[in-house]
């Protein structure tokens, strides 16, 4: 080999003297190296990164695009990936500025577009005719279904239609078996609608599927606590802790399976460590309030309880919890006052739950949406309000109080652009 290259740097340069032809040769190939390698780096990156979104395992994708675009800044394709996997990785955000990079690059229009019809429609966008393309799509026989599929569960999920989310989750997953991301995602549709034992088959799946992946994991032992199968709950826990000693969300699981299994002096040093690492979690406080109640010990358990309320003064058992301590603790006017609180927390989540039931039916019901968002503004979830305020006013633009409502919040919470936005509809249109 090196023969031959001797060969062919004489036949190049024979008049010039062996020294500086070998000078010429070593000086050409090194530039050519420096001039190559930034795409050849690129290139490898780039398939790594296919390879991982084909894997859905986004984080590593996410890596190696940004170091093709360290190497290349100009290259659309990258800019497309990047996009694609931001999108399925529900960071909207970022897809739509990776999108509008690739547009503005020269990719591919009819790409761009499709992935911006995906993107509308996961992050909740009422478009009929979007739903209706990637409806086609996803019954096409002449193409691969797979991420019309993932576009609509997720966009169903978001706007809470969980019918229809299952039926998209459930086509996806027979095309994808074991897809850890439709697993995930038809699990968490299963448990809103307490269909517990289907939510672990599918997160045992994904556990078994992807035994690094650890959401699945926690999910699977999460939900087997809520079954009631504290044994094997507990043993997933375990085995999570053996890994990251220092998790709150598994110390918290562990607490309350060992509270389940009446091993109290256990569950009470798991909860106290998920509590020094995470004091604004509601669960640990209420956890330990019950734990303290079972000791005989109702002045200690009110501390915890108001610690609970303090963290999540709408959250219905918290104030339950309270109301039979001070019962205990022989305190009428208190337990009044807690006892009002808990029956209209319950009244609220009551009604939120006829009114998302009704929703099922009319999906694209403005009324509806807004009647929820202002359960929710009620009880103080001003973000989880403005979430549905922004869903109404995707079915109805015209919405005069949803918007009025949304600039009210914005403004209030320090996001003048998205409070201007509103403000503009708002003020060109009638009230309702």
């Amino acid at each position: 080999m090196f023969g031959r290259f001797r060969r062919g740097v004489r036949a190049g340069y024979g008049l010039l003297p062996r020294p500086l032809v070998w000078l010429v040769g070593v000086v050409g190939l090194a530039r050519g190296v420096y001039v190559g390698l930034p795409v050849l780096r690129e290139e490898y990156h780039y398939q790594a990164a296919c390879l991982a979104v084909d894997r859905e395992e986004f984080d590593a994708a996410g890596d190696h695009l940004r170091a093709c675009l360290a190497l290349v800044p100009g290259d659309g394709r990258p800019h497309f990936l990047a996009a694609q996997t931001a999108r399925r990785a529900g960071q909207f955000d970022l897809a739509a500025e990776e999108l509008r990079i690739s547009r503005e690059l020269g990719w591919a229009a009819v790409g761009v577009r499709a992935e911006e019809v995906m993107l509308a429609f996961q992050r909740g966008d009422f478009d009929p005719e979007a739903e209706r393309v990637l409806r086609a799509w996803a019954d096409a026989d002449d193409t691969d279904p797979v991420l019309a599929l993932e576009a609509l569960g997720q966009g169903y999920m978001r706007t809470y239609r969980l019918g229809l989310a299952l039926d998209y989750l459930g086509r996806w997953v027979a095309r994808r078996p074991d897809s850890v991301a439709a697993r995930m995602r038809r699990g968490w549709v299963f448990e809103r609608l307490e269909r517990w034992e289907e939510a672990e088959a599918d997160y045992q799946h994904a556990a078994t599927v992807r035994p690094d992946y650890r959401p699945g994991r926690l999910r699977l032992a999460q939900v087997l606590r809520v079954r009631g199968d504290l044994g094997r709950a507990v043993a997933e826990f375990e085995r999570l802790r053996t890994e990251t000693p220092d998790d709150p969300q598994v110390a918290t699981g562990l607490g309350q399976a060992y509270t389940g299994l009446g091993r109290d002096e256990e569950a009470r040093g798991h909860l106290l460590k998920a509590a020094a690492a995470d004091p604004r979690n509601s669960l640990v406080p209420l956890e330990l309030g019950g734990l303290a109640m079972r000791a005989g010990r109702p002045e200690e358990a009110a501390d915890y309880f108001q610690k609970a309320i303090d963290a999540a003064p709408e959250d219905y058992q918290p104030h339950y919890q309270m109301y039979l301590c001070q019962q205990r603790l022989g305190r009428p006017d208190r337990v009044v006052v807690e006892e009002t609180k808990f029956k209209a927390i319950a009244a609220d989540l009551k009604l939120i739950n006829e009114l998302t039931q009704e929703l099922q039916a009319r999906p694209n019901d403005p009324d509806l949406r807004y009647r929820i968002a202002e359960i929710f503004f009620r009880r103080g979830e001003e973000a989880e309000g403005a979430v549905w305020l922004e869903s109404v006013v995707q079915v109805r633009p015209d919405h005069a109080a949803a918007r009025r409502k949304l600039v009210e919040y914005y403004d209030r919470t320090g996001r003048s652009a998205k409070a201007a936005a509103h403000r503009w509809v708002a003020d060109a249109t009638p009230a309702r």
